[in-house]
């Protein structure tokens, strides 16, 4: 009886049976898999795995995660792969990816000439667009942006680094003044004058016994074109806005008259 080996004594007929009984196979190992906030990971949970086998864990990061590290039978940041020769746990850890950020520095050249909005240095998320915009002071006139915009027309940056845009501004101290012509303080001689459009300020820039007139604006506002007879005959003439170096253009014997600037104001 029992397990121990049987010795029988042979004196009369003997009969000996041996039992056995069935050994339940051992219970398979098991893997747990669990994820942080921010993702997940497969496979998922816990499942039976045969003794030995290989089981490779795979992570997903949610929008706006980013996957950080393995712990427990798997660990740092690379590729999970565990041997199924026990119960084994595996845990993928997740953050939050920060906001991303750049900045827009802007300017005003020369800082008197005006106003930039946005003005100084502001953040912007990633892809943002920004449309900045430019106000002239008094005596002055925007001429030209540059940096992360060029051109005089609209300025548009899109964030997705840092950006830096100036506004230049150009001293015009004549901006907004009418030109013309009048014997307001000759007895008949036409002179050509500036005035404020309230009608204030008006200054003589002409001062000659021959007739000035016809006084037009070049594109900038810096200079003017004219007519005189100072000459002899009627010229083209130019001056800068102040009445300052006035040239004759077309000095010559014909008669010359419409002074007109082109388009650009080059000429």
């Amino acid at each position: 009886m029992g397990a121990s080996p049987c010795s029988v004594t042979m004196n009369e007929n003997r009969g000996v049976n041996a039992n056995f009984k069935l050994i339940p196979p051992p219970p398979l190992p098991v893997l747990t898999t669990s994820a942080g906030t921010g993702g997940t990971v497969s496979p998922s949970g816990s499942n039976t795995y045969a003794l030995g086998s290989v089981v490779v864990v795979t992570q997903a990061a949610n929008s706006g995660y980013t996957f950080t590290s393995w712990s427990g039978h798997c660990s740092g940041s690379g590729a999970c792969s565990v041997t199924m020769n026990a119960g084994r746990k595996v845990t993928a850890s997740f953050g939050l990816i920060p906001d991303v950020e750049h900045d827009l520095t802007t300017a005003a050249s020369p800082i008197a000439g005006g106003a930039v909005s946005p003005s100084g240095t502001n953040s912007y998320a990633d892809g943002t667009s920004v449309t900045v915009t430019a106000t002239a002071n008094s005596g002055y006139e925007f001429s030209s942006w540059s940096g992360d915009c060029f051109g005089s027309g609209s300025c548009s940056v899109t964030m997705n680094a840092d950006r830096n845009v100036t506004a230049n501004f150009t001293l015009n101290p004549l901006a907004g003044k009418i030109v013309f012509r009048s014997t307001a303080t000759t007895s008949s001689a036409l002179e050509i004058y500036v005035i404020d459009p309230d009608g204030s300020n008006q200054v003589r820039l002409t001062n000659n016994t021959f007739t000035d007139a016809n006084p037009i604006w070049s594109t900038d506002g810096s200079k003017v074109g004219f007519n005189s007879i100072r000459g002899g005959n009627e010229d083209v003439w130019v001056m800068n806005a102040d009445g300052s170096n006035q040239v004759n253009l077309t000095n010559n014997a014909s008669f010359d008259s419409s002074a007109a600037w082109s388009p650009d104001g080059a000429r």
